[in-house]
């Protein structure tokens, strides 16, 4: 990501101690993340409630199983924790429209303000097409779809998703902004800062290492599932793209790291908190102690 804006230069910077926890950082069942994010101190949750495709089993699934889904609702209200999206669905050429029925039925279900998307089409035309009819019954449910941009999906800059989701004439469609896939797509924090502040809907928080050279698609797949670092341990301009943010979009801590692996899901949230605890220390400090 382009550091023109000094990533050093973090007075304006929200408080990250006020971000929310997304599933993928600790694991488990939506039902068991919600638990270990409360336990945590946090005070949102973003949850994975359905496989990314047909033929993937997630055995935390809460599409179709209206019963978990009253379950983790409930486990919401009793903790006073905020749902602030939920993921579970990437746009495949055979993703069928139940499917995406389906999903939007469960989030709404869980009053889920927003549910995070992306687009593996090739196609686009045919893409945006879907990802219209998809926002339109999220807008019907009173929710919005964001599209995340990846370098490793067939919607692979910023360009393209905004193209897609302008083809949306409702208010259902919307962006979500990706730390890790802004910087491998070589998004700037300018152009983030340019987006309509409407149409962001959602952000997604990590650091990561210095990228050198190209890399595979394999290879940034492989980086987003499972190396991701935490705020403050890498290269990037966090400070300066949570200010190009709209100040009311929700950001979701997700950190994805193979070491973490078999370790419980309130073990993996309490390790959050004290990341983001320790990065919210780091940026308030006097230039000469960062």
């Amino acid at each position: 990501m382009n550091r023109s804006r000094s990533s050093t230069a973090h007075a304006g910077a929200r408080d990250p101690r006020g971000y929310a926890l997304a599933q993928l950082t600790v694991g488990g069942t939506p039902l068991e993340c919600v638990r270990a994010a409360a336990a945590a101190g946090f005070a949102g949750v973003g949850l994975r409630i359905g496989a990314r495709r047909r033929d993937e089993r997630y055995e935390g699934a809460l599409v179709g199983d209206p019963v978990a889904t009253a379950e983790v609702r409930a486990a919401l209200d009793d903790s006073g924790m905020r749902l602030t999206s939920v993921c579970g669905c990437q746009l495949f050429p055979d993703t069928r429209d139940d499917d995406l029925d389906a999903l939007i039925e469960a989030a709404a279900e869980l009053r889920a303000p927003v549910v995070a998307t992306q687009g593996f089409d090739p196609d686009l035309d045919r893409y945006a097409d879907r990802y219209a009819r998809f926002a339109e019954s999220a807008r019907s449910a009173g929710m919005r779809i964001g599209l995340e941009w990846m370098a490793y999906s067939a919607v692979k800059t910023l360009a393209s998703a905004l193209e897609i989701v302008g083809r949306s004439t409702g208010t259902g469609a919307g962006i979500v902004v990706d730390a890790l896939h802004a910087d491998r797509s070589g998004t700037t924090v300018e152009a983030i800062a340019r987006i309509e502040p409407a149409r962001v809907v959602l952000a997604h928080w990590c650091d990561a290492r210095r990228l050198t050279g190209t890399a595979t698609e394999d290879a940034l797949r492989a980086e987003a599932r499972t190396a991701r670092l935490w705020p403050g341990e890498g290269a990037l301009p966090l400070a300066a793209l949570a200010r190009a943010l709209p100040p009311t979009v929700d950001i979701e801590l997700e950190v994805v790291d193979a070491r973490d692996a078999g370790e419980p899901p309130v073990v993996r949230a309490r390790r959050s908190r004290a990341a983001l605890d320790r990065y919210a220390a780091s940026i308030a400090a006097p230039a000469g102690r960062r």
